[in-house]
């Protein structure tokens, strides 16, 4: 009897730990590109409906939308050296990143709403970024 409770004690500390480290990586299954190298306030992350707290440190994928509440703020630091600042009440969807480090660099960010900056990384990065009334293309 209690070699079986050890049993299940052991498996829920398994399952606890690995979906505590899943929360702190970033989503299960996603392409991480970038890490919060700061989030202040309320930070999120939306990916497949699956919304999430972000805090410094955690990853951030391809296709998850960052949402950032009042008197909030984050910064994304991508595997390419480029920087993205999103300000207070703002959505910012990681539509597409590619980064190849011998030249093939490409990014499209989509702001639904708010206010964001975008500092590219690398020489030959390229990259669209899609707003309500504008689309803006960054060609090296």
């Amino acid at each position: 009897m209690n070699v079986t409770r050890d049993v299940m004690t052991h498996a829920i500390g398994v399952v606890l730990v690995s979906a505590t480290l899943c929360c702190i990586s970033g989503p299960v299954g996603a392409q991480q590109i970038g890490t919060a190298t700061e989030a202040r306030n309320q930070v999120s992350g939306k990916l497949n409906a699956q919304v999430r707290s972000i805090s410094r440190g955690a990853g951030v994928s391809t296709n998850e939308a960052v949402s950032t509440g009042p008197a909030s703020a984050g910064v994304f630091r991508f595997v390419d050296g480029s920087n993205l600042n999103v300000g207070e009440k703002s959505t910012v969807v990681l539509d597409r990143f590619v980064y190849d480090p011998n030249g093939n660099r490409n990014v499209v960010l989509n702001v639904s709403k708010g206010a964001m900056r975008f500092v590219s990384g690398g020489v030959g990065s390229r990259g669209t970024i899609v707003t309500q009334g504008a689309v803006l293309g960054i060609r090296n």
